[in-house]
């Protein structure tokens, strides 16, 4: 059984709580030569994923092909792929790093961020900062009395990732972090 952890962080001043470890899975090498064939310019694959583990549920991370393109675009700001990019997307911080899978749908993004000290982590707000929700394949969890449905929201805390190498890989059983809800 995992046991509770906590820490106070001074940069977000804050307690934060964490319970689950993530782990690294290797990718398969067929599966990355047909997305590398299927995929549009300026697209790099993975050759990881992670995994988080609850007690019922488990998220898959997937870094995002894509964020050095994108980042390279904004910074240039003009161009074919800055057109597509800037209807988007209008500064590097909206750039999704991460994105997270529960049960094959997309239920959050995780953010790349640095800190007063200049350290960097990984974000995702409450909600999962998805821009869309696609309400015909949510189910509502509950109906009131008076007939309206009650949507539980699949990420429900703010959660953070500390431990990162400098090319933005998570360190294996590194420790997801969460801000309780008030």
């Amino acid at each position: 059984m995992a046991t509770l952890k906590q820490s106070y962080s001074e940069e977000h001043e804050t307690m934060l709580f964490s319970m689950n470890t993530i782990a690294k899975i290797p990718r398969d090498s067929q599966s990355l030569k047909q997305e590398k064939s299927n995929a549009e310019q300026g697209y790099k694959p993975s050759k990881f994923a992670w995994t988080i583990h609850f007690p019922r549920a488990s998220w898959l991370l997937m870094k995002n092909p894509y964020y050095n393109s994108t980042l390279a675009a904004l910074k240039r700001g003009h161009g074919p792929i800055f057109d597509e990019v800037s209807l988007t997307y209008t500064s590097d911080s909206q750039v999704p790093y991460y994105s997270v899978l529960k049960e094959g749908n997309k239920i959050g993004n995780f953010f790349y961020r640095k800190d007063i000290n200049g350290s960097t982590y990984l974000y995702m707000p409450r909600g999962g900062a998805l821009a869309t929700r696609s309400l015909n394949k949510r189910i509502p969890s509950s109906i009131g009395r008076d007939g309206k449905k009650n949507f539980r929201i699949d990420v429900s805390n703010d959660y953070y990732i500390f431990d990162m190498y400098k090319n933005g890989n998570i360190i294996e059983d590194s420790r997801l972090w969460y801000k309780k809800r008030s």
